[in-house]
């Protein structure tokens, strides 16, 4: 299964991607972080439906422009998302528009206890 990461770049995305990896290492998911190999990714309209998403989890504490545009494509191309925030923070009203899935964590520990969870549904 294919599961794309998404946030803003002001997360501190390099520890979610490292407990994320850590935590899900010899599964059936692979992860694709946008960020992994350059700082600047910027994926076009094209990405999301050749890259044959699964499921898209978006990590919305935190606004950014990228990731708004990245949950359009994506919830154009029909991908399932899943929004995660944490629950001292609030996300915007119009993701509303691309999902229903909200899930708050505490804390990096707790988001990937979710998301275990999510996962085996």
């Amino acid at each position: 299964m294919n599961i794309y990461f998404g946030h803003s770049k002001e997360l501190d995305y390099e520890n979610f991607y490292q407990k994320i990896r850590e935590s899900f290492k010899n599964t059936k998911y692979n992860f694709i972080f946008p960020h992994e190999k350059s700082k600047d990714s910027r994926n076009g309209r094209a990405f999301y439906s050749k890259a044959n998403i699964d499921l898209f989890i978006a990590e919305v504490s935190l606004p950014a422009t990228g990731l708004g545009i990245e949950l359009g494509f994506s919830h154009d191309e029909g991908i399932p998302i899943i929004c995660f925030y944490n629950s001292t923070k609030t996300y915007s009203n119009y993701l509303k528009s691309v999902t229903d899935k909200f899930i708050a964590y505490n804390d990096i520990n707790n988001f990937i206890t979710k998301l275990q969870e999510v996962l085996t549904e």
